[in-house]
């Protein structure tokens, strides 16, 4: 496995921490006998690191050490940093002292750093996490960003201008509309801030024993295209079946969805696309515009990649894509994988 090299701001500024002479290099060795305040500092350091997209924490705890300071350490760390973190305790079990204080907030741990990616509590990719996968291969997503506060929602959709959708931004809820944790088409931040302070209420309410900090992700609402799904489901038989389909009603009522096996050629995204009841609905109907094709049929072809890439992913559900007669305003919105279980 290939691992970025640390920046020179952060080699110089982990090396206090470390004994005189050793090392720092990715990964990066505290050294026996690290404890919960070296762990904290390397990790505020590492964060910051431009190189760095994600990491995962390692303690080998000897009898000395207190475990719970060290997660203590890597939850601090979680709570300034948007990158994935993970930590794991070796050496030790499940249910421990440091184990629960992590899954309290919320920290995928493990025993085996090999079982990253098939955490026992977690078995979905939802949020920020899905959206940045598909932004690394190059699927177009519309722009987004967290807010804390009513206030730094409305600051936000200033920024994105236009109308903006918020959504709620928790793991546990996969069903936003459920519990009208989902605001569309607003035009201003006095209606950002007043949809976060009434969602705030309901979700509040609906989940009354949630430690979680209330957020949202405010979005930008993307306008004048055709609804679209983009996904992966796994057949028994056949393996991986890329899917493709009207959004909205046309999905859920008419089930105008087509399926192929994985990898697929650019012509069978094509034949995809065109094999749809509703195919004029992107051609051009009673004066609209067509969507551009080319877009859709790239964004096929990614996903088809994307799944080869990583068969641990038994559902893949891209929706909405949005797709509209301008390149870039073709986008996916939202998008959820499920992980297959563990053989």
């Amino acid at each position: 496995m290939r691992l970025p090299e640390f920046s020179p701001r952060t080699v110089s500024a982990i090396q206090p921490i470390l004994p005189p002479g050793t090392p720092v290099n990715n990964p990066l060795d505290l050294v026996a006998g690290a404890t919960g305040v070296e762990f904290k500092k390397a990790l505020s350091y590492v964060v910051k690191d431009p190189n760095i997209d994600s990491i995962i924490a390692i303690c080998v705890p000897p009898v000395t050490i207190d475990q719970t300071l060290v997660a203590d350490a890597i939850i601090d760390t979680a709570r300034i940093s948007k990158l994935p973190l993970y930590a794991c305790f070796m050496g030790v079990t499940y249910g421990t002292g440091a184990f629960e204080r992590l899954k309290e907030h919320g920290i995928p741990a493990m025993i085996f750093p090999e079982k990253k990616n098939r955490l026992e509590q977690k078995n979905a990719v939802i949020g920020d996490e899905a959206l940045q996968i598909l932004s690394c291969y190059q699927i177009p997503v519309a722009s987004y960003k967290y807010a804390f506060s009513k206030e730094e929602a409305g600051k936000i959709a200033a920024k994105i201008g236009g109308p903006v959708v918020i959504k709620v931004n928790t793991p546990f809820i996969l069903h936003k509309t459920e519990y009208g944790a989902v605001a569309v088409d607003l035009r201003t931040p006095t209606e950002v801030i007043s949809a976060y302070a009434d969602m705030e209420k309901r979700i509040t309410k609906a989940f009354p024993k949630s430690k979680e900090q209330f957020s949202v992700v405010v979005q930008e609402m993307i306008t004048g295209g055709v609804e679209t799904v983009i996904g992966m489901t796994t057949d028994p038989s056949f393996g991986a079946l890329i899917m493709f389909g009207l959004g909205g009603i046309y999905v859920e009522v008419m089930k105008d969805v087509s399926f192929r096996i994985a990898p697929l050629t650019d012509l069978d995204a094509r034949d995809m696309i065109k094999s749809l009841k509703g195919y004029k609905l992107l051609t051009g109907f009673r004066g609209s515009k067509p969507v551009n094709i080319a877009s859709v049929e790239d964004s096929i072809l990614k996903l088809s990649q994307l799944v080869l890439d990583f068969p641990d992913f038994a559902e893949i559900d891209i929706n909405p894509f949005i797709v509209s007669a301008e390149e870039n305003a073709t986008k996916a919105v939202d998008a959820r994988f499920v992980l297959a279980p563990l053989k």
